[in-house]
C-alpha cells in the first residue's frame, strides 16, 4: 500500500473491479446452475468475446502487479536501492510492497499455466493465491507494529485491512476444500470488494486530496485524535453493510434479467426448485443454454 492518496485509490480501484467481476460471474453461474447444489466455480472466469472464450482476468493478474512492482522499484525513472552508503537497510516499506507484487505475479502465472493446461496440479492456483492474500494481510501487521512514525489513524486503517485480506485467504481455502462452493466463492468476492472500497475510501481521511500524488497529511483530520480513530473503525462496519447490500442488489438485477430472457419457457422452473435427477438437470441446462 503506497503512502499517498492516489497510491491507495488506484489499488482500491483494482480490487473493486476484481470483486465486482467475481460477483458477476458467481451470480451468473449460480443462476445458470439453478442453486448452490449444482454450482461449480473456478479461481478465474472467462469472458465471451465475439463467440470466443477469453480469460482476460489471468493476464490482468500478471500485468497489473508488474506495473505496481516497477513503480515501487524505480523512483522518477531512476533505480533506488534498499541500502544506504553504510550498508544499512532503507525503504523497507517499498521492499515489502515488492514482495506482495511478486507473489501476485507468481499466483497469476500459476493460474495462467493451469488455465492453459500446462501445469496441472489440482488446487495449486488456490493455494498460491491464498498465500498471497495471507502475506498481504501480514504486511499490514508489520506496517502497524514496525513503523516508527506511524499515527493511530494509520494503525487502525492497516489493522482492519488485515481482516479483508485474511478473509480472502480463508475463503479460498474453504472454496478449494469444500463440495458446496457457492458461499465461499461469494465470500471471497465480497472480501475483495470490501478491500477495494476500503482502499478507495479511507485515504481521503489520511491524505490531502488537493495535489498529486497526495502524500501530505489531511490538515482537517488529526491522525492521533481518538475520536477520529474511532470514526475510522466504525467505517469498517459500514463497508460491510454497503458491499453486502450492493452485492444483493446486483444479484436481484441479474436474476430479473435472466428471468426475463427465459420468459415462460420450461427452463424457468430452475428458479423455483432444483432438478430431481440428472436427466432433468441436463434437460433444464440444455433449455437454458438455448435461451441464453
Amino acid at each position: 500500500m503506497a503512502g499517498s492518496l492516489w497510491g491507495h485509490i488506484d489499488e482500491g480501484l483494482v480490487f473493486i473491479t476484481l470483486g465486482l467481476w467475481w460477483l458477476f460471474n458467481v451470480f451468473k453461474r449460480y443462476l445458470r446452475a439453478g442453486g448452490a447444489q449444482q454450482y461449480n466455480t473456478s479461481l478465474s472466469f472467462d469472458y465471451d468475446f465475439k463467440g470466443r472464450k477469453v480469460n482476460f482476468e489471468v493476464y490482468s493478474k500478471i500485468i497489473v502487479p508488474i506495473i505496481g512492482l516497477l513503480i515501487e522499484f524505480f523512483n522518477n525513472g531512476v533505480h533506488v536501492g534498499f541500502t544506504n552508503e553504510n550498508g544499512s537497510f532503507k525503504r523497507m516499506s517499498s521492499l515489502q510492497h515488492i514482495s506482495i507484487y511478486t507473489l501476485f505475479i507468481l499466483s497469476g502465472l500459476i493460474d495462467l499455466l493451469q488455465y492453459k493446461n500446462i501445469l496441472v496440479i489440482e488446487g495449486l492456483e488456490y493455494l498460491t493465491t491464498a498465500l498471497t492474500f495471507a502475506w498481504y494481510g501480514l504486511i499490514f501487521y508489520f506496517h502497524v507494529t514496525l513503523e516508527k512514525h506511524s499515527s493511530e489513524m494509520s494503525d487502525i486503517v492497516h489493522s482492519l485491512g488485515i481482516v479483508w485480506c485474511e478473509g480472502v485467504a480463508i475463503a479460498l481455502v474453504w472454496e478449494w476444500r469444500t463440495v458446496d462452493k457457492f458461499m465461499p466463492n461469494y465470500f471471497r468476492s465480497l472480501m475483495v470488494l470490501c478491500l477495494g472500497t476500503w482502499f478507495f475510501h479511507i485515504p481521503f481521511y489520511l491524505f490531502d486530496s488537493s495535489g498529486f500524488p497526495g502524500t501530505s497529511p489531511n490538515p482537517h483530520w488529526d491522525r492521533n485524535n481518538h475520536a477520529n480513530v474511532q470514526f475510522i473503525a466504525t467505517m469498517f462496519g459500514f463497508h460491510i453493510v454497503f458491499n453486502i447490500t450492493l452485492s444483493l442488489i446486483m444479484y436481484t438485477v441479474m436474476r430479473l434479467v435472466y428471468t426475463r430472457k427465459m420468459g415462460g419457457s420450461k427452463s424457468h422452473v430452475m428458479f423455483h426448485r432444483l432438478a430431481n435427477n440428472e436427466s432433468e438437470l441436463t434437460e433444464n441446462l440444455t433449455l437454458l443454454d438455448e435461451e441464453v
